[in-house]
């Protein structure tokens, strides 16, 4: 079994430092796949990938544009009865 994961967000998050909110808009895409069932636990490994763009007065704190990337293991129960 496969799960796509997709994510769109508009944040204004606060940098305490300058003391004043910027708009930051995100966007993620990723995917996992049970992979391995043991009993009644699965294992799916997993991927994502995010992409940001932030005010240009963040540039200088995050640079221009950043990505984040993840890879994850996925563990936990199957189904229960």
């Amino acid at each position: 079994m496969g799960t796509e994961i997709g994510r769109r967000a508009n944040l204004d998050p606060m940098l305490y430092k300058l003391n004043t909110f910027y708009p930051v808009q995100l966007i993620t895409a990723g995917a996992g796949y049970d992979l391995i069932h043991v009993g009644n636990l699965r294992i799916a490994p997993g991927a994502q990938i995010s992409l940001y763009h932030a005010d240009a007065a963040l540039d200088g704190l995050y640079g221009k544009n950043p990505i984040a990337a993840e890879i994850y293991l996925h563990i936990y129960p199957g189904v229960m009865k």
